[in-house]
């Protein structure tokens, strides 16, 4: 199945906004250059077609492994998007699942998957079989990453794990000796600095995005005030990148003397409380080939409501932001668009999940 590079464009994919909810500022637009799409109705048989999709990542081949949780089973499709096999059901015996609660795959094409209600940590091969399975604790919001041949890293978190102090995620680290998962070396539990912003409520702090560096993880919450936090793997204290206080996305509502705890999530600054109701979201967070990072978000606030992109320099400095679509909303129905871009290949492509009406995956490249 051959596919030409089509353009997600405003005026084929966008929801039109009234004169009176056009965005106040002066954003560039920008166009993402579709590869093709995966799970699509008039493409694939009926045993390719995708229910609820969670996660998605791609082999060194150009394989495509899609994690659907509509009967908890992993698709494969070849490098042009054809259906191959499906593997996996929902349940605890051996091949089943009750969660995929974090995927990643190594170099040499090994997948790792958490599964956060049967409490493992199982590698397959690229044919489904299991290579190896250990147990873990629970794991409610993770990212994972394959560091190098020898160790796994999880970037969790755990609504248990948040205290005053604000120690909200943990890093854990697991031995790949002889190419099979063996179990846990390291953990490490990361602190917001004190005068940072800080998320309090635990539901809504779970991680959005996160980018594993050389020597360190970089993560977002989901809910996303305008700062990137970076956890060091040698423990040492997280630091903040991003917008400043001044400069932080205006989603929050401010608020003197707080009463109840009704908004989704509180605001902490220096420990002292000072917003609510944060309604931007981190959609995915990736290195670019050209240098930098890009940031996908979805922005919903009184003023203006679009999915976008933030350009990130590799010092972590804003260079610009891009809005790719624009969203419908009132004042009695707010947006929440089902794009989650989920990987990015060695050929630069990026991969994302569109729940908006027949579930796929679309793939798509990134020019800035």
């Amino acid at each position: 199945m051959k596919h030409s590079i089509l353009a997600f464009t405003l005026a084929l994919m966008a929801v039109g906004c009234s004169s009176e909810q056009q965005s106040p500022h002066d954003y560039k637009l920008l166009e993402l250059q579709e590869v093709m799409v995966v799970g699509a109705e008039d493409e694939v048989a009926a045993e390719g077609l995708l229910a609820f999709p969670s996660n998605v990542v791609a082999d060194s081949r150009g394989n495509i492994y899609v994690f659907d949780r509509g009967g908890m089973q992993m698709k494969k499709y070849g490098p042009y998007g054809k259906f191959q096999q499906a593997f996996f059901s929902e349940g605890e015996g051996p091949g089943e699942f009750k969660q995929f609660g974090g995927v990643t795959i190594s170099a040499d094409d090994h997948i790792f998957v958490l599964d956060g209600r049967n409490y493992r940590l199982t590698q397959i091969d690229t044919l489904g079989a299991s290579v190896a399975q250990v147990k873990v604790e629970t794991f409610v919001s993770s990212r994972m990453h394959v560091r190098d041949s020898e160790t796994l890293l999880i970037l969790n978190y755990d609504p248990n794990q948040v205290d005053q102090a604000w120690s909200t995620h943990l890093i854990k680290e697991f031995s790949l000796e002889h190419g099979r998962v063996e179990g846990g070396l390291m953990e490490a539990s990361t602190v917001i600095p004190e005068d940072d912003f800080v998320l309090s409520n635990s539901a809504q702090a779970r991680i959005g995005s996160a980018y594993f560096a050389e020597e360190s993880v970089v993560f977002v919450p989901l809910l996303y005030t305008g700062r990137l936090y970076e956890q060091p793997l040698d423990g040492a204290r997280m630091t903040a990148h991003g917008r400043s206080e001044e400069e932080a996305w205006p989603a929050y509502t401010h608020v003197e003397d707080p009463s109840g705890d009704n908004s989704t999530l509180i605001i902490y600054r220096a420990g002292k409380r000072v917003g609510a109701n944060i309604p931007v979201e981190s959609r995915g967070l990736f290195k670019l080939d050209s240098g930098g990072y890009a940031h996908f978000i979805q922005v919903v606030n009184e003023d203006e409501a679009f999915w976008g992109l933030e350009h990130y320099a590799e010092d972590w400095t804003l260079l610009d932001v891009y809005k790719i679509r624009d969203l419908e909303h009132t004042e009695d129905s707010m947006p929440n668009l089902e794009w989650f871009v989920e990987w990015k290949d060695q050929r630069g492509n990026f991969y994302m999940i569109d729940r908006e009406d027949i579930p796929v995956v679309r793939v798509f490249k990134v020019a800035l």
